[in-house]
């Protein structure tokens, strides 16, 4: 039978279970409930996560929060979220589309021209809409186009004026090679997502310099948010967006073979969509690589103390 030990476990730990399609729900004696991957749930089982996620009723949420896990309770929040956004209730329905929102609002809200700003979130919302985002990933890489080249541009956010610089910013980034060669590479296999394996991180670093961000938005996002510390706003030129992409990207790939394999670090996440490998280096400049279930792989993020 499918994921017999973790069912094992749960029955063990008195956790209230319902399976189904992509997640189970869970429920444990403490009242903490979530839904989640099972592959996932296996994975904490192994780490020796779940007995305190679901038994202790002190440290439940801290265990939770390290873990990276939204609660069911958390979701309410999605209805407020899709206000700020002004998102049609009837998108984005499902319990792994409404994880996506929440992390990503929480991530948006970091970013300090957000904070006092009325309306952007809004805008930004029309602005992924009218390049027509096929799922909320899609959706989320576009509307942080919007939040992080508003951010870049360094002024108080003004809605007649922004929108036209944004565009054409998005316009010259978009029309990079490196942006346009955007894509997964297939690299690796199931096992790679399923459980960390110390022999994919070093085929990461075998074909560092063929991994690239999922899409070309993604890749623009990180490139306006993580811009070089105390730089100047974005390049209004061609020729200056294509060095400041480049070397955004070269940097990333740079960190994946400077770093020792077996420091190497993984997660899966509670949806399962993805597990992330963690090459970090000692001053704190980090690059991550997802791969999904088969075994296609991509840059998920880079970030460093020398950018913003």
């Amino acid at each position: 039978m499918p994921w017999e030990e973790l069912r094992d476990d749960l029955t063990r730990l008195k956790a209230g279970v319902a399976v189904e399609e992509p997640l189970w729900r869970v429920t444990g004696p403490n009242a903490v409930a979530f839904q989640a991957h099972p592959a996932f749930l296996d994975s904490l089982r192994t780490a020796g996560d779940l007995d305190s996620l679901l038994t202790d009723d002190a440290g439940a949420i801290r265990t939770a929060k390290r873990l990276r896990i939204t609660l069911d309770s958390e979701l309410a929040g999605v209805t407020d979220i899709r206000t700020a956004l002004r998102l049609d209730a009837r998108r984005y329905t499902d319990t792994p589309a409404q994880i996506a929102l929440l992390a990503y609002h929480g991530t948006a809200r970091n970013q300090g021209i957000v904070l006092g700003s009325p309306g952007i979130l809004a805008d930004a919302t029309g602005f992924a809409d009218r390049h027509q985002p096929a799922s909320v990933q899609e959706f989320v890489q576009l509307h942080g186009v919007y939040i992080a080249a508003a951010q870049a541009l360094g002024q108080p956010y003004d809605p007649q004026q922004h929108p036209q610089r944004i565009d054409g910013l998005r316009g010259l980034a978009g029309a990079t090679p490196s942006a346009a060669s955007a894509r997964p590479l297939a690299l690796g296999t199931r096992s790679d997502w399923q459980t960390h394996r110390p022999e994919f991180a070093k085929t990461v670093q075998s074909r560092a310099q063929d991994l690239n961000f999922v899409a070309s938005h993604a890749l623009i996002s990180h490139v306006f948010k993580h811009l070089v510390l105390g730089s100047a706003s974005p390049p209004n030129d061609a020729q200056g967006m294509n060095l400041l992409v480049d070397a955004y990207l070269a940097e990333a790939r740079a960190v994946l073979t400077a770093v020792p394999a077996d420091t190497v670090t993984s997660m899966l996440g509670q949806t399962g969509a993805t597990r992330t490998y963690y090459f970090r280096k000692p001053d704190g400049a980090t690059s991550m690589i997802a791969v999904d279930p088969s075994g296609s792989a991509w840059i998920s993020t880079y970030f460093a103390p020398t950018r913003v």
